[in-house]
């Protein structure tokens, strides 16, 4: 490098670190609308593992997530409830307990519905209330209470190319039973009273599938793939010796229900008075799923039955398993029965496919080269 590139890089450095301090202050500007307080742990006693409910509301409505008896977190506003998901659940829970006190603004009581900080009980003004989150305890006690107001924004860079919208960077908060809001550093963008926002979406998994099946709405089947054992390929059954089988086509309608998500569910029988087709999946451990499936416009309908396979059902089907389904399985599987689930169309168009997707006509000359191959002596 010489003397000249050498003034060059250094005139670069100096401009970036100028540039990065002025943003610097910039950004922390942002926050300085009040005292100023070290962050610091704003709730030291609350124990996440005696939450046993969470309450969401606004004007538009509240949204109640509780653990069941079993100790299964779910969610209201579907059907009898739905289960929730955990891993959401528990990420809010630890982030509330943990949430950090950034700010304590000056801000006069008029000066609360500028930043939503009016209760929702008894208002309807979306302009100027907030968000009411309380969490109970297993006896219905209030553990934790806040109104969760307007998000904080960082201020506008006009330097900046980008011209996407600012992200929040925090919220203004009010605990219950205290008088001044408080500005943390977290913007709960989750809390929302759509309950398909909390549900868990996964829907069964069905592992070690050796026999999935396609039939129209009377049970007249349309085609079916097997396999004696999960180590084994898959075969087209009924198969025909101008018919060669094509491995991946099966192999992609059998893996449909590895680990699929669904994007609504209603209670049974909503939207599946009537259906198209019912597709039948049986795996090695002896567990059948029945699926009534009516597709509709760009979306699928979908609902199950589980029951058990007896090692004799399963000889016919012509898999040589003899493991029983686990009744523990079979109870956690059974819960789906009682729903109806709404696919997007192309996570499924690998199982809606007619017989003549899973395998190539052989040609007829090939055909006979390969009869006079075999018998060509040796």
């Amino acid at each position: 490098m010489n003397s000249r590139q050498l003034i060059n890089a250094l005139i670069v450095l100096v401009i970036l670190t100028v540039v990065s301090f002025f943003v610097f202050r910039k950004d922390k500007s942002s926050w300085k609308q009040g005292d100023d307080t070290k962050s610091t742990t704003l709730i030291k006693k609350l124990n996440v593992n005696l939450v046993s409910g969470v309450s969401i509301r606004t004007p538009k409505g509240t949204l109640e997530l509780k653990k069941n008896d079993n100790g299964k977190w779910m969610v209201s506003g579907i059907g009898k409830g739905y289960p929730a998901d955990f891993s959401k659940l528990s990420s809010l829970l630890l982030r509330i307990k943990d949430m950090e006190v950034t700010q304590m603004p000056r801000v006069l009581h008029s000066q609360f519905s500028s930043l939503k900080l009016i209760s929702p009980i008894g208002n309807s003004d979306t302009d100027s209330t907030g968000i009411q989150l309380t969490l109970t305890g297993k006896k219905g006690e209030t553990l934790f209470s806040m109104i969760a107001g307007a998000k904080h924004f960082p201020e506008k860079d006009n330097s900046s190319p980008v011209l996407s919208a600012p992200e929040p960077d925090g919220r203004y908060i009010l605990l219950s039973g205290k008088k001044q809001p408080l500005l943390i550093h977290d913007p709960f963008k989750e809390l929302v009273t759509d309950p398909l926002s909390w549900i868990d979406r996964t829907f069964v998994k069905m592992a070690d599938i050796v026999s999935i099946e396609l039939a129209d709405s009377q049970g007249k089947k349309k085609w079916r793939i097997y396999r004696h054992d999960v180590n084994e390929p898959w075969t087209l059954d009924g198969l025909k010796k101008t018919e060669k089988p094509l491995p991946r086509p099966m192999m992609e309608a059998t893996s449909v229900f590895g680990n699929i998500d669904f994007d609504n569910v209603y209670p049974a029988p909503e939207h599946i008075e009537t259906f198209q087709y019912i597709l039948t999946l049986i795996t090695q451990h002896g567990q059948k799923y029945k699926m009534k499936i009516n597709p509709s416009d760009k979306k699928v309908f979908l609902s199950v039955s589980v029951s058990s396979v007896t090692a004799g059902n399963l000889q016919k089907q012509k898999n040589t398993p003899q493991q029983p389904a686990a009744e523990e399985s079979l109870q956690t599987d059974k819960f789906y029965s009682e729903w109806v689930y709404e696919f997007p169309l192309y996570k499924l168009a690998r199982v809606l496919k007619d017989r003549r997707d899973f395998y190539r006509p052989i040609a007829p000359q090939k055909q006979q080269l390969k009869k006079l191959s075999a018998e060509k002596p040796d």
